[in-house]
This record gives structure tokens, C-alpha cells and sequence, in this order.
């Protein structure tokens, strides 16, 4: 699109194209910090979409029984400690935590890149957490 004010500047469309998938079955809560990762995704907020990926790893680990106030890394091993995560997804997992950490304690901001990827692994994690059970359940 040809910004018509300035026919050489490229005008992009915001928000874009919503990232990541969508994922059926999610509590309320849940969801709606999902798709605020993904809203922010869409609009270049790339850091406050990896900050929200992080966010919703915490709360899903806490809508299954985590007790709220602990420390980040602990809401990450409850999940593997109570089988919502298993040994092999342990490395994809710890890359919420430990991007969410960096968007929060380093100066660099996130990139597309950054987003992208954990967006993806927030929303395998939901899918495996809740969408499936939803729809074996027959919800």
C-alpha cells in the first residue's frame, strides 16, 4: 500500500495478520493473554508479545493447581512435576521462560524472530494443555 501523503514511503497495515495459531478450548483468562501476545505480535510490540508468552505459561501453570507468588522457573517445573509437560518438550518450554526473561531483564528488545518462535511454542504447549483434552472430551 502507497501512502498517499508520501507516495515513497510504504505504508504497512497495522495490526497485521494475527501470529500464532488459534487455540480452541482455553479458559477465558488464559486466552485472552494469549491473543494480547498475539495482538502485540501484530503491531511490532515484539517484546510485549515475548513478556505475554511468558505471562501465559504462568497463569496456565497456576489455572492447573500451581500455587500463585512462586518463582517463575518453579511454575515451569510444576507443569513438567504434574505431566502437562513431558521430558522431550522441556527444551522448547524453558525457551518461554528464559525469553521471557530476557525480555524483562536485558536492554536489547525482542525481534520478529524472537516473537514468532515463542508464540509458536506457547501455543503447541495450550494446544497440548488444553485443546486436546477439550476435544477428547467432547467439548
Amino acid at each position: 500500500m502507497i501512502d498517499t501523503l508520501n507516495p515513497h514511503i510504504i505504508a504497512q497495515q497495522m495490526p497485521q495478520h494475527r501470529m500464532g495459531d488459534d487455540v480452541a478450548h482455553l479458559p477465558e483468562s488464559i486466552g485472552a493473554l494469549y491473543d494480547e501476545a498475539r495482538d502485540c505480535a501484530g503491531v511490532n510490540a515484539y517484546t510485549a508479545a515475548v513478556l505475554m508468552c511468558r505471562k501465559v505459561l504462568m497463569n496456565a501453570s497456576v489455572d492447573k493447581g500451581a500455587d500463585p507468588g512462586r518463582k517463575f522457573v518453579e511454575y515451569v517445573d510444576w507443569l513438567e512435576l504434574h505431566c502437562y509437560t513431558t521430558a522431550n518438550m522441556k527444551d522448547w518450554v524453558d525457551r518461554i521462560r528464559k525469553g521471557g526473561n530476557a525480555a524483562t531483564h536485558e536492554v536489547a528488545a525482542q525481534s520478529l524472530e524472537d516473537a514468532r518462535e515463542l508464540l509458536q511454542f506457547t501455543g503447541t504447549l495450550l494446544q497440548l494443555i488444553y485443546e486436546l483434552p477439550g476435544r477428547a472430551a467432547g467439548k
